[in-house]
């Protein structure tokens, strides 16, 4: 019997194949790696006058074409003459529909649907055990949702890019969101009105001990007052006056027994919000964790545990902590909008601690990310803390104060996911007279709304239920490549551009279906109907697209129409109209073409140092393609672009070529002067180090993950960190 187990990636197959033998013979069974999804829905194109989709649009069938013809062809040696393929893909509707193609391409008769959320010798086991037949469902569902993006992006995008004159801008259904939120919360911070407000309190000394804490104003006069309820500048001179003669005395002392909240381990955007970094750089290093096997899979939307780990947690933390340090952990019930197709994040082993010997291999990055997971997973899985809350209120004349403070009774999860930073209050009785140390008294205003971060919006569209676990991080990073938004350097914020707001008005004035969070949400909500059997795609794709079409058909009309300014022609007294062309706004005449009356909005080149040597014009800094570059004044009429000093990388190690820096759509890169008749190229910028192995220039790769040397050398694997 031979059985043939396909899985996603090799680091897969290299942690499958270790638990496999230990409970399959040898030469039994093997390994072969399909690379993630096998098809895709074929590439069309919608600026035709016949728009191409790749998609029919009468029964919203999608039209596959196999993505690495070669990936297949090995796939189809290695089950020949196989009993029976197991498709052990991920658990969730990306994996099963991704052994769903599988099945259909290889044309598979024998086969068994095997998902498993980790590489253990219990996981696998029971996932071989219990492995049955692909869930159609879920197959439909994650059908539905790339069939309704393509759609959407299809239709949105070449909108945009025909009223802005950028052919790089996108739009999409998540994407478009995601801008709104950002515009919407820019919006409020620039319609914000601050409000001032006293923040009082006092700095008393309980006389006895001599120890100082710190009370808030909570009424006066027999009125309750919140943080920002004293506004009224002859209120607070009320107070203040009342205050200055007045004796603190406590009036009532309380103390109750609290219980912290549970917490949960991690998820995808919880483990990025906990992180000081990026979403991208947090699950680029958890991708790492996942392909060492030290984490489960890290682009989940769960907090889900299963019954083993739960048992080997209790064991973990009895053995280590106590008893009464264990606890019954609830598992989340079903949500709208959360696939619950993984585990939550935890680590494989749970006996690898945070001092454990087996992160000494560990990046710094790395094992900060794996120590906070262990943590967050440990405290979940451990009793919460438990404290003694006790407050005191304190009369003075007539205002009352009041004082927290609380001691910590059992530690519980705290003892290891954070620091105790509990503040006691003195012993207190009622009729105890307190010194009065200090009177604080502050005017402040009230601030606007933070603006989100990339993680703060990831969590945010996380929150709404929009998008996947998987992508929903990169959502951010693709504005900001947009150019909808801007990052600040300082504190790490978005920020709109002037193109995102224009973008984002006009999408929300004309296409408003997509421009709308519940809505958007609601579509996510009908993708997991699709998922429980409740709701077919074809309906769901039938009852939103029409409408939406209409919506862009009237948005191609309306939004190219210019904007009407105040300013009048000052050739001709027409009405003067704002309009976007190639290279950006600019004003014209409304009486075109009898009147030729422009004026463009962009800033003018900035003159440098030289004249042009074929014209004699002045040279000037102007943005291209690639960059800035330096050129003629004259441009049409004169075309002279100063030729950028090319830096020697050295000679090439292939023929007697030099290496130097060439430049593509996708970017810079490096290679040799005797292209095309030689081919040495590298992403990497060539240093005068050598390789070791192949006598090639190490290359310098920097990313935000790692800094190292790289062999340029496509066929040999030598880095060292740098």
């Amino acid at each position: 019997m031979k059985e043939v187990f396909i899985v996603e990636s090799q680091t897969d197959a290299n942690e499958l194949i270790p638990c496999l033998a230990k409970f399959l013979k040898k030469g039994e069974y093997k390994t072969s790696v399909c690379k993630g999804h096998i098809r895709e829905i074929r590439e069309g194109n919608t600026y035709r006058k016949e728009k191409d989709y790749g998609i029919n649009l009468n029964t919203y069938a999608p039209d596959y074409v196999i993505k690495d013809p070669k990936t297949v062809n090995i796939l189809k040696k290695d089950i020949e003459g196989a009993d029976m393929v197991y498709l052990v893909t991920d658990q969730d509707r990306e994996g099963e529909a991704i052994a769903w193609h599988l099945k259909e391409v290889l044309g598979l008769k024998k086969y068994k649907r095997m998902p498993c959320y980790e590489y253990t010798y219990k996981t696998v086991k029971a996932a071989y055990d219990n492995a049955g037949l692909i869930n159609e469902n879920l197959v439909e569902s994650q059908v539905g949702r790339a069939v309704l993006d393509k759609l959407v992006g299809y239709d949105l995008s070449p909108l945009i890019q025909k009223k802005f004159c950028i052919h790089s801008l996108s739009g999409g259904r998540i994407q478009s969101v995601a801008l709104l939120l950002v515009c919407e919360r820019e919006k409020e911070i620039m319609n914000f009105v601050p409000e001032d407000f006293y923040d009082i309190s006092v700095d008393l000394q309980e006389v006895v001990s001599s120890k100082v804490f710190n009370a808030k104003l909570v009424g006066f006069d027999g009125k309750k007052l919140g943080e920002r309820d004293v506004k009224d500048e002859a209120l607070f001179n009320s107070i203040n006056s009342d205050l200055n003669r007045a004796d603190y005395i406590i009036k009532d002392i309380k103390t109750e027994l609290k219980t912290a909240s549970k917490i949960r381990p991690f998820k995808a955007t919880t483990m990025q919000k906990a992180m000081p970094w990026d979403p991208d750089k947090t699950m680029s290093i958890a991708q790492k964790l996942k392909d060492k096997n030290l984490i489960t899979y890290h682009r989940t939307d769960s907090t889900r545990v299963p019954e083993d780990k739960l048992a080997e947690a209790k064991a973990f933390i009895e053995a280590n902590y106590g008893s009464e340090y264990t606890s019954f952990y609830i598992q989340p019930g079903k949500e709208k909008g959360v696939q619950d197709g993984h585990v939550a994040i935890m680590p494989t082993d749970i006996n690898k601690t945070p001092t454990s010997e087996a992160l000494k291999s560990l990046s710094p990055d790395e094992k900060k990310l794996y120590v906070t997971i262990w943590k967050q997973f440990m405290g979940a899985m451990m009793a919460p803390e438990k404290y003694n809350l006790t407050t005191a209120i304190i009369g003075a004349n007539k205002c009352d104060f009041k004082a927290l403070g609380s001691v910590t009774v059992f530690d519980g999860a705290s003892k290891i996911i954070r620091e105790n930073n509990r503040v006691e209050l003195p012993k207190l009785s009622v009729g105890d007279k307190l010194n009065l140390i200090e009177l604080k008294c502050e005017k402040k205003q009230t601030k606007p709304p933070a603006r989100y971060d990339e993680r703060s919006l990831a969590a945010k569209l996380d929150e709404e239920k929009i998008g996947r676990p998987s992508t929903i991080s990169t959502y951010p990073k693709t504005l900001k490549q947009r150019k909808y938004v801007v990052k600040d350097k300082n504190d790490g914020k978005l920020h709109p551009t002037e193109l995102g707001m224009e973008v984002c008005e006009g999408l929300s004035e004309y296409v408003k279906s997509i421009m709308d969070v519940k809505f958007t949400s609601i579509l996510e909500e009908q993708l997991d109907d699709i998922a429980d059997g409740n709701l077919t795609k074809e309906k769901m794709l039938s009852d939103f697209y029409p409408g939406f079409c209409k919506e862009i058909k009237n948005a191609e009309v309306e939004m190219e129409k210019p904007v009407e300014l105040s300013e009048k022609c000052p050739k001709c007294g027409g009405t003067l109209l704002l309009r976007h062309g190639k290279y950006g706004k600019f004003k014209s005449c409304s009486n075109y073409p009898d009147c030729n009356y422009s004026y463009d909005e962009r800033p003018k080149p900035k003159v440098v140092e030289g004249t042009c040597p074929e014209c004699g014009s002045p040279l000037v800094e102007k943005n291209g393609k690639y960059g800035t570059f330096i050129g003629c004044s004259n441009y049409p009429n004169c075309k002279y672009i100063q030729q950028e000093k090319k830096k020697d990388y050295g000679k090439c190690p292939i023929c007697d070529g030099v290496i130097g820096i060439r430049r593509a759509k996708k970017g810079t890169f490096y290679g040799c002067s005797n292209y095309p008749d030689c081919k040495f190229a590298t992403w990497y910028e060539p240093t005068d180090k050598k390789c070791p192995k192949c006598g090639y220039p190490l290359g310098d790769r920097k990313t935000k993950a790692i800094h190292e040397l790289k062999c340029t050398n496509k066929d040999c694997d030598y880095s060292i960190k740098r």
